[in-house]
């Protein structure tokens, strides 16, 4: 994989045991963090020692972030987020014994969302690693385009919170919450959970609380919802018996 900035590159190697070469015996994966384009090596380390759920970098790279994370120098504890700076090069262990079930950074790399199984959903400050924000809910987090709101999604139930006032100032019933870059507009999915069937987007104007319906012609699972540049068009992924389509929506003169 390669970071966002195009400054590192993340290898994973699968490697196996073999027993006079051909008995196998045992295997794990090793993994390197590489500097571009000259390919030196940051750090690296192998499953044997930590395992983890999946590796993300910071938008600006600076950070990479490991979530749910056991380690075998640690066999009683584990981490909901493990962060390393890739500048000072130190590591930070956040959420001891936690599970994660969902992380989203802002884009300027400053502040990141953490949704958890034990304690809600939480905000920190990415550089000081300072709690500036909790809510007592659960769900898949995103930050909003300009990076003042915080959706969060619970089950059939999509919350808005305002991140400096710490307040909630919106709830819909559905799933699959996408905002348009001006944040004018969020559609979704009306659907029983983000892993039920649905027939039915619902497109609100934040502002005016005007909505628009978009009826499918059968039941599919809502795999994606995004609005163009100009905010004119809806693209949605969806899958269903036939498999997987894309379809676009125009908005019309009365939307």
């Amino acid at each position: 994989d390669i970071s966002n900035t195009a400054k590192f590159v993340f290898i994973k190697n699968h490697i196996s045991q073999l027993f006079l070469n051909f008995i196998p015996i045992g295997d794990y994966y090793e993994y390197k963090i590489l500097s571009y384009p000259d390919l030196k090596e940051i750090i690296s380390w192998s499953s044997k020692e930590i395992n983890f759920d999946n590796v993300n970098f910071s938008p600006d790279d600076n950070f990479i972030i490991f979530r749910n994370v056991t380690s075998s120098q640690e066999p009683n504890n584990s981490y909901g987020l493990k962060i390393y700076d890739l500048n000072k090069q130190k590591e930070y262990n956040l959420l001891l014994n936690t599970t994660v079930i969902d992380f989203d950074i802002a884009q300027n790399s400053k502040l990141i969302a953490i949704s958890t199984e034990e304690s809600g959903t939480k905000i920190f400050d990415l550089k000081t690693l300072n709690e500036v924000f909790k809510v007592p809910i659960s769900g898949y987090v995103k930050f909003s385009p300009l990076e003042n709101l915080l959706i969060l999604e619970g089950n059939n139930t999509i919350n808005i919170f305002d991140i400096k006032s710490k307040s909630l100032i919106e709830t819909y019933l559905g799933s699959n919450p996408s905002l348009s870059l001006s944040q004018t507009y969020l559609a979704y999915a009306i659907s029983k959970n983000f892993a039920s069937l649905s027939k039915e987007i619902n497109i609100v104007n934040r502002y005016t609380k005007t909505q628009n319906k978009i009826n499918l012609n059968e039941e599919y699972f809502v795999e994606d919802i995004q609005f163009s540049r100009d905010e004119n068009f809806l693209i949605t992924m969806l899958s269903g018996k036939d498999g997987y389509k894309i379809e676009i929506f125009k908005k019309t003169a009365s939307q």
